[in-house]
């Protein structure tokens, strides 16, 4: 989902809900999500690779 720039945080929480069988996810130069949207990576059982390149995440 690279360069989507007009996906919504809602839809981006969907698509990781619906894709929960991805093995790789690249969001390089994706900013406009919530912790909430990211949060849901975490669901990712599959998850092999995850590219956050420009990404704005809060980290605890």
């Amino acid at each position: 989902i690279t360069r989507c720039i007009k996906l919504t945080d809602d839809a981006l929480q969907k698509v990781l809900e619906k894709c929960s069988a991805l093995e790789s996810l690249n969001m390089y130069a994706l900013s406009s999500f919530t912790d909430k949207a990211y949060t849901k990576i975490g669901y990712l059982g599959n998850l092999t690779f995850l590219d956050l390149c420009g990404a704005q995440v809060t980290i605890y």
